[in-house]
C-alpha cells in the first residue's frame, strides 16, 4: 500500500563530510584535526615524499584545512614565545698584571667619555667574608648619560642592558677580561653597533 512505502534516506549533508570520507563535525572541526593532518602526513611518507609542499589542500576537505590553519597560528604563537637575542660575551685573555688591567680598563673608560658609575672588589670581599685569599675579580661598570638617552628614547626596554659593564677576574695563570655586547635591535642598531665597537676596544686596549 502507499502508505508502506519507506521515506528514501535524507542524504548526508556534504558540508559534513571531507574529501577523504570522513565525517566531520563543522560545528567544532578542532578534535579531529590532529588525526587528519596525521593521516595526511602518513600517506605522504608511504609514497617517500614528506615535505610540504606536496600537501594539496581542496576547500571540501574541512579537517585537513582547519588543521593548517591552527598549525600556523601555532607557528606564529611559537615565533612570539621566542626568547630575545641572546647577549654575545666578548672576550681576551692575558697574562698581563692584574692591577695593570684594572689600571688601564678605567683609563680607557674615562677616555672614551664614558663615567664609572661603580667599582666592585668581589674578589676581595669574598676573601674578607671567608678569611682566605680568593681569586682577584672586578667588575666595573659604566654609563654615558646622553646615549643612554638615546637608548631609551628608542628602546626602553633596553634599560636592562645598563649600565655597560665589564668584568675581570683570573683563572689559573690568566687574566680574562670580558663584556656583554648589546643586542642589534632594528630600533638602535647604529648605535648599538657603535657601542659595541667601543667595548671591544676598551678591552683589547686593556689587554695589551
Amino acid at each position: 500500500m502507499r502508505g508502506d512505502r519507506k521515506k528514501p534516506a535524507k542524504p548526508p549533508d556534504p558540508r559534513g563530510i571531507s574529501q577523504a570520507g570522513s565525517c566531520v563535525d563543522t560545528a567544532n572541526p578542532v578534535p579531529q584535526v590532529a588525526e587528519a593532518v596525521a593521516t595526511k602526513l602518513r600517506a605522504l611518507r608511504s609514497h617517500g615524499s614528506g615535505t610540504a609542499e606536496n600537501l594539496v589542500f581542496v576547500p571540501d576537505n574541512r579537517a585537513l584545512f582547519f588543521g593548517i590553519v591552527i598549525w600556523c597560528s601555532m607557528v606564529v604563537v611559537s615565533a612570539a614565545e621566542q626568547p630575545d637575542e641572546v647577549p654575545v660575551r666578548y672576550s681576551v685573555r692575558t697574562t698581563k698584571a692584574y692591577d695593570s688591567i684594572v689600571a688601564d680598563l678605567k683609563f680607557a673608560i674615562t677616555e672614551r667619555n664614558y663615567r664609572i658609575t661603580s667599582e666592585n672588589d668581589i674578589g676581595a670581599a669574598l676573601s674578607r667574608r671567608h678569611g682566605s685569599r680568593f681569586n682577584p675579580s672586578t667588575v666595573i661598570h659604566f654609563c654615558n648619560l646622553e646615549t643612554a638617552r638615546t637608548i631609551l628614547d628608542a628602546a626602553p626596554d633596553f634599560l636592562l642592558h645598563m649600565p655597560c659593564k665589564i668584568a675581570v677576574y683570573k683563572v689559573g695563570d690568566e687574566i680574562i677580561i670580558e663584556t656583554w655586547l648589546l643586542p642589534v635591535d632594528p630600533r638602535i642598531a647604529d648605535l648599538a653597533t657603535k657601542i659595541n665597537d667601543v667595548l671591544r676596544a676598551i678591552v683589547s686596549e686593556a689587554a695589551r
